[in-house]
């Protein structure tokens, strides 16, 4: 789970401190005939010398990137941390995913 192909690096590691590794295992998939996506990520993050596994499961996404900008957004918000290094919009959509799109 350390070993992650290039761009697929996203999901809870946007909660994790630089430089540390964070291991993460990804998935996502189109969820029916209206284009919405399941967006999901797990892993183990180091944030502020802590330990942390994470899980963010999410359904109901209305694209791919919409997915994938809310679970690092609520990855960061669990740990109460950089939300803003994903941007403002994202944090929003973590705290109001009806307002993605």
């Amino acid at each position: 789970m350390r070993a992650v192909a290039a761009g697929q690096n996203w999901g809870v590691t946007a909660a994790a401190s630089p430089p540390t590794r964070p291991a993460v295992k990804n998935g996502w998939m189109p969820d029916g005939p209206a284009g919405q996506w399941v967006i999901n990520s797990i892993g183990v993050i180091s944030y502020r010398h802590q330990r942390l596994l994470l899980a963010v499961l999410s359904s109901g996404q209305p694209s791919q990137q919409a997915g994938i900008r809310q679970v690092q957004a609520a990855a960061a918000v669990a740990t109460g941390g950089p939300a803003r290094r994903i941007g403002d919009r994202a944090a929003r959509l973590a705290r109001n995913p009806s307002h993605a799109g």
